[in-house]
């Protein structure tokens, strides 16, 4: 990508408490993104994510200015992460055609079963910002 989201990096994160998981992409940069859904508050996005050779349309939800990619229905991405090797993420980036961050999956099955081990004992847990797990770390 070009000047100033040359060297961006991401990584596909899972979160926990007691109640609930979720999944999301995060951002050293936020992203620029078009195509969007606008709402109050935040922006909706259809994109195209590869679950190793399989292309699937997700719905991401991205607030206003944050690095964050939501899944919107994050149940249903979880057996996705536990069983992939790959993820291969497209977004419409602002000045740019397509950007593309690929999501290598080793380990990530282990370090969600001990996330979970955790969160089942009533302590919120989240894999990359308390760095208890597998952060996975997209390239372009």
């Amino acid at each position: 990508m070009k000047f100033p989201y040359q060297s961006v990096t991401s990584w596909l994160a899972v979160g926990c408490d007691a109640k609930s998981e979720w999944a999301y992409f995060g951002f050293d940069t936020a992203p620029n993104l078009v195509k969007t859904a606008t709402q109050d508050g935040y922006d909706v996005l259809n994109r195209r994510i590869k679950w190793d050779g399989t292309l699937a349309q997700e719905e991401l939800i991205q607030k206003w200015g944050e690095p964050f990619l939501h899944f919107s229905n994050d149940t249903r991405r979880h057996q996705k992460i536990l069983t992939s090797k790959s993820v291969l993420l497209e977004l419409d980036w602002y000045g740019e055609q397509n950007a593309y961050f690929q999501y290598p999956m080793d380990g990530a099955a282990d370090a969600v079963a001990s996330m979970r081990a955790k969160c089942a004992q009533k302590r919120p847990q989240d894999l990359v910002a308390r760095g208890r797990c597998h952060r996975v770390t997209g390239t372009r």
